[in-house]
This record gives structure tokens, C-alpha cells and sequence, in this order.
């Protein structure tokens, strides 16, 4: 099916794939794309003590003991998708949604609904982790996921749009460019 799939689209293709307590497994044939897109809403703190310090740390786990573990058996560019909510305790990332960290990576309204909002927490998340990833030379993308332009609401779901984190975020892709 990819073979038919090149014959009318001539772009790069990417498997998209998520880490949450785990990294989802890789097929066989994921050789046959150009790229990895993959999903991260790992837990990177702890509720009890969310520290910037402690996002880098927990971030960096994950980043090389997951992300950089499909890079390194497969070497396809990778483009990591984030999205962590502005609630407190929002480093917890899918533990948020119950301890089987069931979630696909983008946190919606119903999903975060009884936890109290927080924006300072989700930029201090993105300020912590950005400058990891823009370090590691194998990750050739970076995505913000769940980002509403439309609504400039501020809520506890991923969406930076109206918050501090689009700030944070802006002020890294602005000088993330080559």
C-alpha cells in the first residue's frame, strides 16, 4: 500500500507512533517510511514537586531512553509532538488520565476537567523541555499539538493558544530556525 501511495504523493511520509509510560512498538516495515512523528505525553515530574529542574531531568529520560532508542535502531528522522496541558501537576503528563496513562497525547477539556488550571505550569513545561530537544541533532522536528487558534480560552487543556506557553513556544521556534 505505501508503494501505491508514493506513485501519487511525492512528500515524505512518516509512522506516527506515542510514548507514554512506554513506547508504542515499531512494525517490521517502518524502515520503508522517511520519518518517525512521534507523540510524547510522557510523565516528566512529579505532582508533589514540579520544578524546572525536574521537568529537564524527567524529559531527558525519555528522550534517550525512548526517543533516542527508535532513532538509533531505525535512523529516520525524527519529529517529536508534545502537548502537555496548563493544569497543576501537568508534568505528570498521562498519569493525569489514571495510572494506565491511557491518552492519545493531546489533552481535551473532558479530559483534564477536574484538575485546576494552571498556565504557568504548562510554560515552565515548555521552557524546560525545548531546549533539550533542540540539543539532540537527531531530532530534525518539533511539534506542538492541540493548539486551538480559534479560542483564546483560558482553560486547562494543551492548547497554548491566548496563554504564556504560546510565548515560550514562539520565542523557541523564532529562534530555532536555521
Amino acid at each position: 500500500i505505501l508503494s501505491d501511495i508514493r506513485e501519487a504523493y511525492s512528500g515524505e511520509i512518516f509512522w506516527a507512533t506515542h510514548v507514554n509510560l512506554e513506547s508504542d512498538p515499531l512494525p517490521d516495515f517502518v524502515d520503508e517510511f522517511d520519518g518517525l512523528y512521534i507523540s510524547v505525553d510522557s510523565p516528566i515530574g512529579h505532582a508533589d514537586e514540579t520544578t524546572f529542574n525536574t521537568i529537564q531531568s524527567g524529559f531527558t529520560d525519555v528522550i534517550d531512553s525512548q526517543i533516542y532508542e527508535a532513532y538509533r535502531a531505525h535512523q529516520l528522522p525524527i519529529t517529536v509532538a508534545i502537548a502537555y496541558p496548563s493544569v497543576a501537576a501537568a508534568s505528570s503528563g498521562c498519569a493525569l488520565t489514571g495510572p494506565s496513562c491511557y491518552n492519545d497525547g493531546v489533552f481535551r477539556q473532558e479530559t483534564i476537567a477536574e484538575h485546576v488550571v494552571d498556565l504557568e505550569e504548562q510554560a515552565v513545561i515548555y521552557n524546560a523541555i525545548l531546549p533539550i530537544l533542540a540539543s539532540r541533532e537527531w531530532i530534525t522536528g518539533i511539534s506542538i499539538r492541540g493548539y486551538e487558534p480559534t479560542a483564546m480560552i483560558q482553560d486547562g487543556t494543551s492548547s497554548i493558544a491566548g496563554k504564556p506557553a504560546f510565548d515560550v513556544i514562539q520565542y523557541w521556534f523564532t529562534n530555532l530556525k536555521p
